[in-house]
């Protein structure tokens, strides 16, 4: 297996790549973490292009279309089952042209493959396998196929026999079905017409209904097993708060937000030892995960525990979102500024010698005992984080019992508890229980690490420049603002050709044009930036990519941003308002445009913030649960067009006590400007009222359509007027 460089005193990083090393095929030339991993199969894989298509039509032979991406456990246990088996390799090569894509690399071919995969009744998910006609129409799909026939299921050989078969002597048929189903996909995706939206009171309400209506009273969260964090959801249930505080039902919701949270950063999702997030977790406690790790989940529970943290001014969640920006910073962060996508579920069991999900992770009571002794510090640390002798997974949490007999830790006792059982002070107690999780952090060190990802997405990035942005603002960390600005540069530096963005980085740019995903986030998170660094480059680099956003992606004709440009390139474009475990591009867009209509007093981004909402008015006004993060941004009357100007040298104690005390309160639908002389005459042409605020005396003014009320001049007066 491939080595590449660890990160920090760790020990080496292994890369999976196929074991079959005596075979190689056209990904080795790819840039892609997972194409790479795919380079030495037996099959004869080709990256999505237009020569495949057109050799395919030659011969009229069909297209097997395989799409993962590099931490995926089941993308790795079919390649080990079916993709590195020379016999299945060979029938792949007979019967089949066959395709490798990486999902984080082209969004739009996942989305557009995965649409007419669960249209089938299917499922959907990775590793995605598609059959497609040298015109790349889908005849059918799946997901992960079994080696052989099992458990009723046809395995993959047989699946491609069958299919090769059909396409000989029924392509007709095929065609027509897929067809089919290809015409209803683009109905769907062109049925949005432009309407009128609901009083938003209505809307806020009936999101709040449906989002809390399984919510879970013990455990935290929404819903059963497997149980994600959902970030979206959360920041609706915190606006929904800010809206309506003053009634049972915005403070309920505010309850259960903070109740959950609580219970994820108590559980077993938390990575108690390094730091981080896991993808989610198997089972309805938060206790075991699925042991992945991607930074767009990192990103967004970071934002997330900070307006917790806001909110309730609970150190639990802000200790949590530090925890987050010290697992990015030592564990994905490139050293130019960038950070690398994600850490796999699996590594290099040390006692079988095979690959695992989850080794790295997870502890058996004997090594803990070996590198903490076995004290009552031991035994302090085992009773606080529910370690067992015998191991504290569950067997129902463990189908295949890989874990069985090991530890994932979470807080199982309340710290007052452990200290008064074992006669210490609270003090006492935590400084014993971080002492040994760095020692055990040092053990674990000596393990092999997973593999990591160390792909740099343009979305993604985005998503954590937010975070360290609004990390600096909250908790006033000056690291936090250098990272988030080194992110803005390096993406500016290396991600940004000819005024456009482009979608990812590894030893290089890469070719692919961003999508409307990289825009979106990108520009949310240069506007945090600006709100955190008052350095006005950076609003207006936001400006400049929304409008090239709105001139790439815009529909013209019924509004809404499409997913892509690529439109002939693939079958069908789409748009998406759908948030999931990433926030769509429309609902961000939609908070970015209403954001610089505020800054900015511009009626164009007004109108078009509106023209969006229309343009998807059945979906907010009929199931408004679908884009949580859209839904609490559609006007409501308690909300004030509010502007608060800070003017004087940033750089100024008067002005930065200022910025401390703006960033206190929760408060996500203020706009934060900064006048000063180098950025007066830019801002000047769009807010004619900031033009007479004087620039030699620090001071506040809090302005709404255009008119403001009385300057601030102490951090007192600051206080009260944003209470």
């Amino acid at each position: 297996r491939g080595v590449t460089r660890g990160v920090g005193k760790s020990s080496p990083r292994l890369l999976r790549v196929s074991t079959c090393s005596v075979f190689t095929n056209r990904l080795e030339h790819e840039k892609s973490p997972y194409l790479l991993q795919h380079k030495n199969n037996p099959v004869d894989w080709w990256p999505w292009c237009d020569e495949v298509f057109e050799k395919a039509k030659k011969e009229d032979k069909p297209v097997f279309l395989s799409v993962g991406y590099s931490t995926c456990h089941w993308c790795h246990v079919m390649e080990r089952e079916c993709f590195e088996n020379q016999k299945i390799g060979e029938q792949m090569n007979e019967l089949f042209y066959n395709i490798k894509v990486d999902r984080e690399e082209r969004p739009d071919i996942d989305k557009t493959y995965m649409s007419f995969v669960q249209q089938l009744g299917v499922g959907g998910g990775w590793p995605m396998s598609v059959w497609l006609t040298p015109n790349k129409l889908p005849i059918w799909g799946g997901t992960y196929f079994p080696p052989r026939d099992m458990y009723g299921r046809p395995g993959f050989p047989t699946v491609l026999e069958k299919i090769s078969s059909l396409y000989k002597d029924k392509k007709d048929d095929l065609e027509a079905q897929g067809n089919s189903i290809l015409v209803q996909l683009k109905q769907t995706s062109s049925a949005i017409s432009t309407g009128e939206i609901a009083n938003s009171d209505a809307i806020h309400n009936l999101c709040f209904g449906k989002i809390t209506e399984n919510y879970d009273d013990v455990h935290g969260g929404f819903g059963g097993a497997p149980k994600f964090p959902t970030p979206p959801q959360y920041h609706f249930l915190f606006r929904y708060y800010k809206m309506y505080q003053d009634t049972s039902a915005g403070k309920n919701g505010k309850d259960m937000a903070l109740f959950s949270l609580q219970k994820i950063i108590e559980g077993g999702i938390h990575d108690h030892i390094g730091g981080g997030f896991h993808r989610y977790s198997v089972d309805k406690y938060w206790h075991i995960p699925h042991y992945e790790k991607m930074l767009y989940d990192q990103a967004q529970l970071a934002c997330t525990f900070l307006e917790a943290f806001q909110i309730s001014k609970d150190e639990l969640y802000s200790d949590a979102a530090i925890d987050i920006f010290g697992y990015v910073a030592e564990n994905l962060m490139h050293e130019d500024g960038g950070i690398f996508s994600a850490e796999d579920a699996d590594s290099l069991n040390p006692e079988t010698g095979k690959m695992s999900e989850g080794s790295f992770y997870v502890w058996r009571y004997d090594e803990i005992a070996e590198v903490l002794g076995s004290d009552s510090n031991c035994d302090m640390f085992c009773a606080y984080y529910g370690i067992d002798k015998k191991g504290n997974t569950r067997p129902e949490s463990d189908p295949h019992g890989e874990l069985k007999g090991t530890n994932t830790l979470y807080i199982r006792n309340d710290l007052e508890d452990i200290a008064k059982k074992y006669s210490v002070s609270m003090e006492e107690c935590r400084r014993i229980l971080e002492e040994n999780r760095m020692k055990l952090k040092e053990h674990r060190r000596k393990r092999p690490k997973p593999h990591l990802d160390d792909k740099i997405i343009t979305s993604w990035n985005g998503l954590m420049l937010s975070a360290f942005s609004k990390g600096y603002q909250v908790l006033h960390e000056p690291k936090y603002l250098q990272y988030a600005q080194k992110i803005a540069n390096f993406v500016k530096t290396e991600m940004y050709q000819d005024g456009k963005l482009l979608r990812s980085f590894r030893n290089g740019p890469s070719n692919i044009l961003a999508f409307a995903t990289d825009y979106a986030f990108m520009i949310r998170g240069l506007l945090d930036l600006y709100e955190a660094s008052g350095d006005f480059q950076w609003l207006s680099w936001a400006t400049e990519l929304q409008e090239k956003q709105h001139e790439l992606f815009w529909d013209e004709e019924k509004g809404g941003y499409w997913n892509t440009t690529s439109k002939g390139k693939i079958l069908f474009q789409s748009k998406e308002i759908y948030d999931g475990a990433e926030p769509s591009e429309n609902s961000v867009s939609f908070q970015n445009i209403s954001r610089l209509a505020k800054m900015l007093s511009d009626d164009y981004w007004y109108q078009q913030g509106e023209r969006l909402m229309s343009a998807f008015h059945q979906y907010i006004n009929k199931a408004p649960q679908i884009c949580p993060e859209m839904a609490p941004h559609i006007s409501s009357p308690v909300l004030p067009n509010k502007q608060i100007i800070l003017a004087g040298d940033i750089q100024s104690q008067e002005v930065q006590d200022f910025i401390r005390i703006v960033h206190q309160n929760y408060d996500p639908y203020k706009v934060l400007l900064f006048v000063n002389k180098d950025s007066n005459d830019l801002l000047s042409p769009h807010l004619p009222h900031v033009q007479n605020i004087p620039l030699n005396t620090p001071a506040v003014y809090i302005c709404q359509h255009q008119s403001c009320q009385a300057p601030i001049f102490s951090p007192e007066e600051l206080k009260l007027a944003l209470t």
